[in-house]
């Protein structure tokens, strides 16, 4: 799985958590619902991720800066260490990210799994004709 997988999955999260989409998220606004779910986006872009603070500023062409970022996670955990509604908020969506990041890397060994075991019966195959019925077989 890449790094660019695993931002997209948390930016599926938070979008889904917030009811927006990830241009509303990552504008320059300042309404504390688009503030709060793009800084948690930026929390959990740093967490799950090897972006840098500045790759995440500027994810999907947003005009922020590494300084945005590094706010967004000072804010989040200095507001985990304080707020019980908030740590919990954050505990959930945790749980919510770890569950689809594990799905997305199950079904990637699957359909590598998949992948491998076809090819080693096409190399296996001794004619043309073999690799067909292989083919056929998989495809019914």
């Amino acid at each position: 799985m890449t790094k660019y997988s695993q931002i997209e999955i948390v930016e599926n999260i938070i979008c889904e958590y917030y009811s927006t989409d990830i241009k509303a998220l990552l504008h320059k606004r300042r309404f504390l619902k688009v503030v709060e779910g793009r800084q948690i986006f930026h929390y959990f872009a740093r967490k799950y991720t090897k972006f840098c603070l500045t790759e995440i500023a500027g994810y999907k062409g947003c005009k922020l800066d590494h300084s945005s970022v590094f706010h967004s996670l000072k804010v989040v955990n200095n507001r985990v260490d304080t707020e019980k509604q908030y740590r919990e908020k954050i505990e959930l969506l945790d749980s919510m990210i770890k569950d689809r990041i594990e799905i997305e890397c199950f079904q990637t060994l699957a359909d590598n799994s998949y992948k491998n075991q076809l090819i080693k019966e096409i190399i296996n195959a001794k004619t043309i004709n073999g690799i067909k019925i292989i083919l056929q077989n998989r495809l019914n």
